[in-house]
């Protein structure tokens, strides 16, 4: 962490709440974030890396996961060259005039482990926050019903 905020919130600030898929919804990407870089050492590798896991071509370029992701695309270019520097992709040849470098996704176990892991992320992010808001409901009837009437 650099300075008072990390830089999740600063370039997430305005859009903390992002749809990454229909099948998950809004999704606190704060968190998934923060855990992300704990586990993968990167915070944005497993979003980048679900999002490639999710491309039904295969084929891609960094700018358009940077729109559907709204992460930077300097972030999601560097996260797609790792990528191909440790095999799970590989870079499509350059054809004249084109404006995007594309790269396409290698099969490898590692597509559906990063695409399980958010859903689950996802999963326990929302179970906690459910429990939170029954925990504040709770608190709320509760002290609704030792209140004396005066």
């Amino acid at each position: 962490m650099t300075g008072p905020f990390r830089p999740s919130y600063i370039a997430n600030r305005a859009t903390r709440y992002t749809i990454l898929d229909v099948r998950l919804g809004f999704v606190d990407t704060e968190r998934i974030r923060e855990l992300s870089k704990a586990l993968l050492g990167n915070c944005y590798r497993l979003e980048i890396a679900a999002g490639v896991s999710k491309n039904p071509t295969g084929l891609l370029h960094a700018m358009e996961l940077s729109d559907k992701l709204s992460i930077p695309h300097n972030l999601v270019s560097a996260q797609l060259k790792a990528f191909v520097a440790v095999g799970v992709m590989e870079k499509v040849g350059v054809v004249t005039g084109q404006r995007f470098r594309y790269f396409r996704r290698i099969d490898h176990p590692y597509w559906r482990a990063c695409e399980e892991l958010l859903e689950d992320l996802t999963r326990q992010i929302d179970g906690a926050e459910t429990a939170l808001s029954f925990a504040a409901a709770d608190r709320k009837l509760l002290t609704s019903r030792l209140s004396v009437p005066d």
